[in-house]
């Protein structure tokens, strides 16, 4: 049974290293641009029930859209048991529950969209109004191929 398990396991190993991704022997490359949106700047977008706002973003080329990859996130302060405020880090989209101006609870969803050379981040709640603008700070990584820089 050892012996059997031990093979299982050898297999294993052996298809994860012949599944493994390479890019022409050339190691890839982060980079990490910052986007900071006051409370004034959202504005409501009727055909999606959200908050939006919309940033040019050139490092985003076609290329770069198409064959690299990209991932975003909020910061966001929270409450330590000690009462201390912390910054956070969140991956977007990021949900989290909060208290409308009726009081009641609802569902609030931080995230963004990207398309070649812009990128959108939005707020959208679970009962679609009541929505409490805030200010937020985000942060987009572009992972790209540096032979191309952020063309690819």
């Amino acid at each position: 049974m050892k012996v059997k398990i031990k093979w299982l396991f050898a297999a294993f190993v052996i298809t994860l290293g012949t599944n493994s991704c390479t890019f022409n022997g050339t190691d890839l490359k982060a980079d990490a641009y910052f986007f900071d949106v006051k409370y004034t700047m959202w504005t409501y977008n009727g055909n999606y029930g959200r908050y939006e706002c919309v940033f040019d973003f050139p490092e985003l080329t076609p290329k770069a859209y198409e064959y690299g990859t990209n991932s975003a996130y909020v910061f966001i302060d929270e409450r330590g048991m000690n009462g201390n405020v912390y910054e956070t880090q969140k991956p977007l989209p990021y949900s989290q529950t909060v208290v409308n101006f009726s009081g009641q609870l609802h569902t609030e969803t931080i995230g963004y969209d990207c398309s070649p050379s812009s990128v959108c981040f939005y707020i959208q709640t679970s009962d679609l109004k009541d929505v409490l603008l805030r200010d937020y700070s985000f942060k987009v990584t572009l992972i790209y191929n540096p032979e191309y820089g952020t063309t690819l």
